[in-house]
C-alpha cells in the first residue's frame, strides 16, 4: 500500500523578513497550502509593513519602557500601539534607543493611557499624531498606495456601564469623520470585547469563523461598529493554533479569551499576510495581554524635508569702494551689538547668520540669474569657423543652449526649457 507524504506545515517560528525555502504558495480547497522543496526560496516582502499592538498594563514604572523595548527586539515591526500605559497627559518622547513614543493619558492620574511606539528607522514616515483622549489616539503614515491612519483604543471594560461603552464609540466615530477618504484606516488595540466563530454566519466580511470562544454583547456592538466603516478583524482571518488565537489569560490561569483585534479595510484584505497576523504568545512583559502583529504588503515614504531656497547675492557691487565700505560699516555695527547680550553658543551662530543675510540682501541685493549675450557667443561665434552640415549644427548649437542654461540658472530650473524653446525659434 503506497504511503500517503506528510505536508509538512508552516514554520512555527518564521517571522516577517526571514526567508525559508518552500515552493510557491498554492490553493486548494480554499485553504493555504505550504510544501517544501528546493526550486526557490520563498520570501515575505522586504517592504511589508508590520503592526502591532499591546496591552501592557503599565508603562511608567522605573525600567518598563526599556523592558519592552528589550523585549520587541526578537520581533519585527514597524509600528506598535499600547493599551494602558498609564502615562498622564499627552506628547512626544525619544527613547534612548531612538523610537519614538506618542502618548495620550488622563490629566493627573495614572489610568488608562494609550500610545504609539514608532521604530526610529521610519520616524520620517510619520505625518501626524492626534491625541483624541485617554483611550484614543490616533496616527498618520506616509505609504503606497495611500496614506496610514492608525488609531489605537482602548475600549471601557465589562465593568462599565452601557453609556460609557456608547459614548467611547461615538468618540471613535467622530475620530474616523475626519480621517481622509483615500487613507487605509487600521483600528485596534483592547476592545474588551468577544467576537467567535458563532458570529461568521451573520457577520461574514466582517469577522470569520476563526475567532475564540462565543461572542459576547460587546462583542456584537464592535462587530455593529467594524461594519458601518468596512472593516474586518484581522486577527479571524486565518485558522490558527489555540494559542496563537487568545489574547487574554485571568489571573487564575482557567479564564483564556479573545478580546485584542486589528481591524483593517475590507477592500485590503488581500494585502494581509494572513498566516503572520496572530498572537504571539512568547512575548512577556508582566502582562495578562498577548502581543499582536499584522503584517501589510505597503511600502512606507519617507517625508521629504523641504530644502531652503539658495540665496545668491550680487558680490559684484562690493568691488565699488563705497558699496563695500557701507557693507563692512553695517555688518561691524550689528556684531557689536550681539556681543552686549549673554548668548549660548547656538543662538549666537543663527544671530551671525540672520545679520549677514540681513545685510546682505539690504546692501547688496539678490544676483539676477539671467543669460547674458556674451556667454553664448563665443560658443556661437565657434561654430561659424567649422564646416558642418545642417544637422550637425543644429544638434550643436541645442548642447551650447542647454549647456550654458545648466551653468547659469541650475541643472534642475525649470527655467532651461521654456529659455532653449524661446531661442530656437528666433533668428540666431
Amino acid at each position: 500500500m503506497r504511503q500517503r507524504k506528510q505536508t509538512p506545515s508552516m514554520p512555527d517560528r518564521l517571522r516577517p523578513g526571514q526567508t525559508m525555502t518552500a515552493r510557491p504558495i498554492t490553493v486548494q480547497g480554499g485553504r493555504d497550502k505550504w510544501t517544501t522543496g528546493t526550486e526557490e526560496t520563498l520570501k515575505l516582502p522586504s517592504k511589508a509593513f508590520v503592526i502591532g499592538t499591546w496591552n501592557v498594563r503599565i508603562l511608567y514604572a522605573c525600567g518598563k519602557t526599556q523592558e519592552l523595548t528589550h523585549e520587541l527586539k526578537r520581533y519585527s515591526w514597524d509600528v506598535f500601539e499600547l493599551s494602558e500605559v498609564r502615562w498622564t497627559g499627552f506628547g512626544e518622547t525619544k527613547l534612548v534607543d531612538g523610537h519614538k513614543i506618542w502618548f495620550s493619558g488622563e490629566k493627573t492620574t495614572h489610568q488608562y493611557g494609550v500610545a504609539f511606539l514608532v521604530r526610529k528607522e521610519i520616524a520620517n514616515c510619520i505625518i501626524s499624531a492626534t491625541p483624541i483622549s485617554s483611550r484614543l489616539i490616533s496616527i498618520r503614515l506616509a505609504a503606497k498606495p495611500h496614506s496610514i491612519t492608525a488609531i489605537q483604543v482602548y475600549a471601557p471594560t465589562s465593568d462599565h456601564e452601557d453609556d460609557k461603552v456608547e459614548k467611547f464609540y461615538e468618540e471613535l466615530d467622530n475620530s474616523i469623520a475626519k480621517v481622509p477618504k483615500k487613507d487605509i484606516l487600521i483600528v485596534q488595540g483592547d476592545w474588551n470585547a468577544k467576537v467567535g466563530p458563532d458570529a461568521f454566519l451573520q457577520w461574514a466580511g466582517t469577522a470569520r469563523r476563526f475567532g475564540h470562544g462565543t461572542t459576547n454583547e460587546r462583542g456584537l456592538r464592535l462587530l455593529e461598529f467594524a461594519k458601518s466603516h468596512s472593516l474586518t478583524l484581522a486577527n479571524t482571518l486565518h485558522p490558527h493554533k489555540r494559542s496563537r488565537t487568545i489574547t487574554w489569560h485571568a489571573p487564575n490561569g482557567e479564564v483564556h479569551n479573545q478580546i485584542d483585534y486589528i481591524l483593517v479595510p475590507q477592500r485590503y484584505k488581500s494585502s494581509i499576510n494572513k498566516a503572520m497576523t496572530r498572537t504571539y504568545p512568547g512575548a512577556d512583559i508582566s502582562s495578562d495581554h498577548g502581543l499582536v502583529l499584522a503584517t501589510f504588503k505597503l511600502k512606507l515614504n519617507s517625508k521629504r524635508k523641504a530644502k531652503s531656497p539658495r540665496l545668491h547675492f550680487d558680490l559684484e557691487k562690493l568691488k565699488d569702494p563705497n558699496i563695500s565700505e557701507t557693507f563692512r560699516a553695517q555688518i561691524g555695527g550689528k556684531f557689536a551689538a550681539l556681543t552686549l547680550i549673554d548668548h549660548d553658543v547656538d543662538t549666537m551662530a543663527n544671530s551671525l547668520k540672520e545679520v549677514l543675510v540681513s545685510t546682505a540682501e539690504e546692501v547688496l541685493g539678490r544676483k539676477s540669474r539671467t543669460i547674458q549675450p556674451a556667454q553664448i557667443g563665443g560658443k556661437f561665434a565657434a561654430l561659424t569657423l567649422i564646416d558642418h552640415d545642417v544637422d550637425t549644427m543644429a544638434n550643436s548649437l541645442k548642447e551650447i543652449l542647454v549647456s550654458t542654461a545648466e551653468e547659469v540658472l541650475g541643472r534642475k530650473s525649470r527655467t532651461i526649457q521654456p529659455w532653449v524653446t524661446n531661442i530656437s525659434a528666433g533668428p540666431l
